[in-house]
């Protein structure tokens, strides 16, 4: 709940930058994946993927993932694929 609540706290200076403080990411992570509505929205969201990867034998959701780990590099993303 207390990572919920950081979520919403916005600083006054860019209405479109989340504070989140001290809370670590992984608390954060667990906390909204324990939600329904983040859940669902995940699925909406990665559903059409996840099927995609299901019907051609494909690795997408793999690639997504291995690019979110490394986000600041793509080219740690492709030596990891």
């Amino acid at each position: 709940a207390r990572a919920l609540r950081a979520l919403s706290r916005v600083t006054e200076a860019d209405p479109g930058v989340t504070v989140i403080g001290g809370t670590p990411v992984s608390t954060l992570v667990d906390s909204l994946s324990a939600d329904v509505h983040v859940r669902d929205f995940s699925r909406w969201l990665l559903g059409p993927l996840v099927d995609h990867d299901a019907r051609h034998g494909g690795d997408l959701v793999e690639t997504l993932r291995v690019v979110l780990e490394h986000p600041a590099s793509r080219s740690a993303a492709a030596t990891a694929l």
